[in-house]
């Protein structure tokens, strides 16, 4: 996974999906915890979001304080 999130084609890759209406469109639509979130798609619109998706320190960060909340959260449906 490390060496994943260093991958510079699996960033760019993230940074497209992120600015497709039509995927954006499709995570909401997949996981019940984004449907029910007001503002999901802004979100995922923020140049701020994409910027912490692709950034591989950021998402190491968020994958360490999902571990630590027993890993409720991220990619979870409810």
């Amino acid at each position: 996974m490390a060496q994943m999130l260093e991958n510079p084609q699996f960033q760019s890759t993230i940074n497209e999906a992120l600015q497709n209406p039509q995927m954006i469109d499709m995570m909401i639509q997949q996981n019940p915890m984004l449907r029910d979130l007001p503002g999901a798609r802004e979100m995922f619109q923020s140049p701020d979001f994409r910027r912490m998706m692709t950034d591989p320190n950021s998402l190491r960060q968020m994958m360490q304080l999902q571990r630590a909340m027993g890993g409720a959260g991220l990619g979870r449906g409810g």
